[in-house]
């Protein structure tokens, strides 16, 4: 079968081109360049964010087909919105040329960081649970991706996966004509999919499941299926989750993505570090995608087009002679009309592009980009090589500087410069900050490495002594996001939000050192405060001091008892909030006006019935409590203060200590400002004490309630028999027959003797009489029924009275004992007053009277 797709020369346009065509973006860069498109780098202006710009050729916009296909992929695409998933802003048709506007992640493919070798099992898992979690929300919305592997997960600088090229994605639940291609990658796709049965969400787990067995041994899954603990050693837990992920049969697979993901969670490591693998700014291309030829190509050329940033795709037909750089095209299942396909490939032995992606020449020449340049260096230049450096560096006093156009925040720009062996470049010298800035001629205020650190004292990050002469321009009242240091074009010194998306200045040291790292900065307090105490110690820059005490955060995610750890390691402690006011300044000081913030604090439960305490031993408060916290579940005996606003001081809550609650670390120097030596409460034996001095209070009231009702009730029983004596029976005597209903006096005697007795041991007036008895009858008993009921209401009152100060002293309790940190007690005692509500009957039966 000849290959009949078009073939398109595709001449990608100049910058100089593009910018009047796209007046609400910034054109920034050329970043790659394929058969399918060219991609580049943008700002949109509106709402300030970098972008990815994707051009297509215009003989694709020139296809009604292709046009509708594309224009329906690009709107599916864009109703994702996940962190995991690289996402889709706008689409369109500029001077005949159909483009794409995406999400723009600066960092390698997970193929090329991780190719070819086995990474802990731990961080395996938090790659895979990511993808998964990404991969499921792109299924609730009935998609599938159908091409999940490597070379479409990019991580970005922090190493969060971003899941692209959805160029090939499709509703769920379809299975392939005869003639139709079969999409996705050798070694990656789904046993159904090859064989044109329906496919749905458990197509792309068994690509999932490939991956996860890739990234545990380096190996793709062989014809057997062995075991990834046989090939790699790591634990065993993972095998079964491989085995199940990569059945042939899918309803033997996992249902969901969320379920895979589950299951990782549980085997994987509690305290698994963040993912450590080499990431680099730029985009990269991919593995690509195969597929053989269909009917009509538009369709199949609308998916492609969709490629994520830097995925440029390419077609091969089911005829195409083997190729080594190119991977083999998936075939169905044979039939009786079908030979045998050829054995595919897998993963390749070195990173490969596909044979028909080709780069038109760039009419303008271009310098090299420095960020790929670092990409390249990346490995070396963190292990301390200092041979090679991206063009534009230059030397100056036994440094080398960079100057990178590209933004980011100034803690983004810190960890960027580590990863890199580098650091946001120290410049005590004025003379020296001018020089720099000359040879990089730019005028946006660039990140340097300073700041504010204790005691709103300005610092250099390597220690260096910071010159006075030097006043940044700052705000009057700094707080944790301010008092970041950037430098102007004239050398001027400028504080920032540490929020800014800025340019930055690198450093490295021809030595290889870099005094500059957390954990540099770290040592150097730890070694200050052993020699000069805590007063008189340095700490690193963005370290915040309420009155003598010293915070600073750090973009870590711990469990309390690692954070802890490493706290005391460095000669602190675990933020404690001290007082209701240190309280509130935490709040203030540390919450993100963009995100939801949650760190550790050092408050714990010992046991059941100890109460809640700082690891200070400081006098304990209550006050940061949220509503219904903490748990009533004492495993819950951890405390993490979690802030979504800086109003709100209310934020503490109870956890069992795991990892994945709190988002950063917070650590704290100072010295405890009032000591406390927490105890143990009996509930039950002070509540047991409490309750016979009530019951002695009550008891007279109960006394004087029975006798006075019991006299009421004999008064009621008496007067009753004597009214049956003085019944005047017409037409008869005492026993003569007469009167209503043929009684006579002593049938009467005798009925109410008997309904008396009853009355005498029920100790309960009747309800009510029956209407014919004698009106005689009838005074007494409404009499008797209006003195009972004000003797009762009496009494009642009474009785509220006394439990109204009952109900008093236990809130007052459950307030001292909340305060003294006994919440447990607390909780169990606010339970008490709660069933008791204004049930008298219950309080009597609380006080065993």
């Amino acid at each position: 079968m000849e290959n009949t797709e078009p073939t398109i020369q595709f001449q990608a346009p100049t910058l100089e081109e593009l910018v009047p065509l796209f007046p609400a973006y910034d054109i920034e860069a050329f970043i790659a360049q394929g058969g399918m498109g060219a991609v580049y780098q943008a700002r949109q202006i509106s709402l300030d964010r970098p972008v990815a710009i994707k051009i297509l050729p215009r003989e694709f916009g020139a296809d009604p087909e292709f046009r509708a296909s594309f224009e329906a992929e690009a709107k599916a695409m864009a109703r994702l919105n996940h962190p995991n998933l690289i996402g889709v802003y706008d689409f369109g048709d500029i001077d005949g040329m159909l483009y794409l506007v995406m999400e723009l992640v600066h960092g390698k493919s997970l193929y090329h960081s991780c190719y070819g070798k086995a990474i802990d099992p731990a961080q395996a898992a938090e790659i895979i649970i990511s993808i998964c979690q990404g991969i499921d929300h792109a299924h609730n919305a009935d998609i599938l991706h159908r091409d999940i592997k490597p070379a479409n997960i990019l991580l970005s600088q922090d190493a969060t996966p971003k899941i692209g090229d959805f160029g090939l994605a499709a509703p769920m639940n379809q299975a392939a004509n005869p003639e139709d291609v079969i999409y996705g990658t050798p070694g990656y796709t789904a046993p159904e999919v090859i064989n044109r049965q329906p496919v749905d969400r458990r197509a792309d787990i068994f690509s999932i499941g490939v991956m996860l067995h890739q990234l545990l041994t380096g190996q793709m899954p062989d014809a057997n299926r062995t075991a990834p603990s046989t090939i790699s050693a790591c634990p065993m837990a993972y095998d079964a989750i491989v085995a199940r992920s990569t059945q042939p049969n899918p309803q033997l697979r996992y249902s969901s993505a969320a379920e895979l993901a589950d299951a990782l969670t549980k085997v994987s490591s509690q305290s698994a570090p963040r993912l450590n693998v080499p990431v680099a700014a730029g985009p990269v291309r991919p593995m690509q995608p195969v597929v053989a030829k269909k009917k009509s190509p538009a369709l199949a050329l609308s998916l492609l087009a969709l490629a994520a940033v830097g995925g440029i795709a390419f077609i091969a037909t089911q005829k195409k002679p083997a190729d080594t750089t190119t991977q083999t095209p998936i075939e169905p299942k044979p039939t009786e009309e079908t030979t045998k396909p050829a054995p595919v490939s897998t993963f390749p032995t070195k990173p490969v592009e596909a044979a028909s992606v080709v780069t038109a020449p760039d009419p303008t020449p271009r310098k090299k980009d420095p960020l790929k340049q670092l990409g390249e260096l990346k490995d070396a230049l963190a292990n301390g090589a200092r041979d090679k450096f991206p063009d534009g560096t230059v030397e100056k006093n036994g440094s080398h500087f960079l100057y990178l156009k590209h933004p980011l925040s100034w803690q983004a720009a810190q960890r960027f410069a580590e990863e890199h062996g580098a650091h946001l470049a120290v410049i005590a010298d004025p003379e020296d900050r001018k020089w720099l800035m000359r040879q990089f001629e730019t005028s946006d205020p660039t990140w340097i490495g300073a700041g504010l650190a204790a005691n709103d004292a300005w610092q250099w990050l390597d220690g260096s002594e910071w010159n006075t002469a030097d006043r940044p321009t700052s705000p009057s009242k700094p707080t944790v996001n301010d008092g970041y240091l950037a430098i102007s074009s004239s050398g001027a010194l400028i504080s920032q939000s540490k929020d800014e998306n800025r340019p930055i200045m690198l450093q490295w040291r021809d030595d290889g050192s870099n005094p500059c790292t957390i954990e540099a900065q770290l040592k150097r307090t730890t070694a200050s405060i052993e020699k000069n105490g805590l007063d008189k110690a340095i700490y690193p820059v963005g370290t915040r001091t309420h009155s003598k005490s010293h915070f600073l955060l750090l973009d870590k995610k711990l469990s309390w008892d690692k954070a802890r750890e490493l706290a005391v390691e460095n000669k602190g402690q675990l933020a404690v909030p001290s007082s209701p006011v240190e309280n509130e300044w935490l709040a203030q000081t540390f919450s993100n006006k963009d995100k939801t913030t949650s760190f550790w604090i050092g408050g714990y439960l010992l046991t059941p019935t100890s109460p809640w305490q700082w690891l200070t031993k400081e006098a304990w408060h209550s006050s940061g409590w949220k509503s219904g916290q903490p748990s009533k579940d004492t495993a819950q005996n951890r405390m993490l203060m979690t802030l979504e606003s800086a109003s709100d001081a209310r934020a503490w809550s109870s956890s069992d200590g795991d990892a994945g609650d709190a988002s950063v670390t917070l650590i704290e120097w100072s010295q405890p400002k009032q000591t406390s030596t927490a105890g143990t409460f009996d509930l039950d034996k002070w509540l047991a004490s409490v309750n016979r001095k009530i019951a002695d209070r009550v008891k007279p009231d109960v006394a004087e309630y029975k006798k006075d009702r019991d006299q009421l009730v004999d008064k009621y029983i008496r007067s009753m028999k004597r009214a049956a004596k003085k019944v005047d029976v017409p037409g008869g005597g005492r026993g003569g027959r007469g009167g209503r209903g043929g009684w006579g006096q002593e049938r009467i005697i005798n009925l109410v003797d008997e309904a008396m007795e009853k009355v005498e041991q029920s100790g309960e007036l009747p309800d009510s009489l029956p209407e014919f008895a004698p009106s005689a009858f009838h005074e007494i008993h409404k009499e008797s029924k209006t003195a009972l009921k004000t003797l009762d209401d009496a009494y009642q009152a009474k009785l509220k009275a006394h439990m109204e100060f009952y109900a008093k002293g236990l809130l007052g309790k459950i307030t001292d004992l909340t305060s003294d940190g006994f919440v447990q007690q607390a909780n169990e005692l606010q339970d008490t007053v709660k069933s008791l509500g204004d049930d008298t009957s219950k309080f009597l039966g609380t006080l065993n009277l």
